[in-house]
């Protein structure tokens, strides 16, 4: 029997609510609380889907790892950890004095240059005119070509210089390519930075995906475009509409092949870096068919309304809604895979009955209960 991983499991909570007391001053006002009304899903036969359930993880759509080009002194550091920030918004300085420094040295240098090719162009005019009236010797005349060549590529390399240190001087800040906001920060001010190191992460405000490794056996299976859900390893929210952005064309070192999906308007409580499974429906591919052939016959019932037992972790069970009663009633269930976001049972329920699919931890076996109809 395949069982929900301990992590995913609801623990059972026995609770009993006790009427209160609402009137101090009048001993007789007793509210008597009403059954509590239970979100429900009837259990239905397993449908003939292929669905697989890979697992992977969140991160952002835009995300850099932003450090500086050049190394130094970091002299400001203006943002930190949860700061929300704009494209082109300076995040952090290196000291400028040093790289001011080179830029006048490397114009000084480049103005001198410049002089001595000057001087080199004149004189090979001179020599030129000389070596027309035969007053100068071919020789003498090939030394001032070579003179006048140097000088020239001086100067050029001069001026490259400038502008390599005008760049350095450039990198010694650091500023937001895109809006988003600082979810690592490394260093502190004042600390003496490499070039290249990591001083803060930003992640950006286009959305989130999935990223996730795809053994070979289905890649062949999916395509761009095609539409998935993603259910959450810790109970954060409900599951998310996905679509696959990405298929990787080669394989990577471990032989699977890396696959991304677009989570389709995320609710505010998923963030990055959460672990998540992608639910693939594949059904149309060639090999569905000899799938589902070989998958498991039984019902299936949500996800969320499987929990683990409070006095065996190891065993699932369900709250079964008794309509005579209006109670609900504890049942233990043999489980079997995840199939979209809903378990398969194999044994402990039958078709059409209901059980409850949220908020399983406040109840209790025989509660009084109301179907909520919201």
């Amino acid at each position: 029997m395949r069982r929900l991983p301990s992590s995913l499991s609801f623990a059972i909570l026995f609770a009993t609510a006790a009427p209160g007391v609402v009137g101090c001053d009048d001993p007789a006002t007793v509210k008597v609380p009403g059954p509590r009304a239970i979100k429900y899903a009837k259990v239905e036969p397993a449908s003939d889907a292929v669905e697989r359930s890979l697992g992977g993880t969140v991160r952002a759509v835009a995300s850099a790892p932003l450090s500086f080009g050049v190394g130094g002194t970091l002299q400001e550091l203006n943002v930190d950890v949860g700061d929300t920030v704009t494209q082109g918004q300076t995040l952090a300085k290196l000291d400028g004095r040093p790289f001011q420094l080179n830029v006048r040295a490397s114009a000084a240098n480049a103005e001198k240059a410049k002089a001595t090719a000057k001087e080199a162009r004149t004189s090979l005019d001179s020599f030129s005119e000389m070596y027309k009236s035969k007053a100068v010797s071919t020789r003498q005349y090939d030394q001032q070509v070579a003179r006048e060549a140097s000088a020239r590529s001086e100067y050029q390399l001069a001026r490259a210089q400038v502008e390599l240190s005008k760049r350095d001087r450039t990198q010694s800040t650091l500023v937001a390519p895109f809006d988003g906001s600082i979810v690592q920060r490394d260093v502190d001010n004042f600390e003496e930075v490499r070039a290249g190191q990591l001083i803060v992460q930003l992640q950006g405000q286009s959305g989130l995906e999935m990223v996730l490794q795809v053994p070979e056996s289905i890649v062949a299976q999916l395509q761009i475009g095609q539409r998935a859900r993603v259910v959450f390893a810790s109970d954060v929210g409900e599951p998310v509409d996905a679509e696959v952005t990405s298929v990787a064309a080669r394989a990577n070192a471990g032989g699977t092949f890396e696959v991304t999906a677009l989570l389709t308007a995320p609710g505010p409580e998923i963030r990055a870096g959460m672990s998540a499974n992608l639910l693939l429906d594949l059904s149309a591919s060639p090999q569905a068919d000899d799938d589902a052939a070989q998958a498991p016959i039984g019902l299936k019932v949500p996800f969320s309304a499987v929990f683990a037992m409070e006095q065996d972790p190891e065993a699932s069970a369900v709250y079964v809604y008794d309509e005579e009663s209006s109670t609900v009633q504890l049942r233990a269930v043999k489980t079997g895979e995840l199939r979209g976001d809903a378990v398969i049972v194999e044994s402990g329920l039958t078709a059409d009955e209901i059980v409850a699919t949220a908020g399983t931890s406040f109840l209790s076996n025989g509660m009084s209960v109301t179907l909520w109809e919201g």
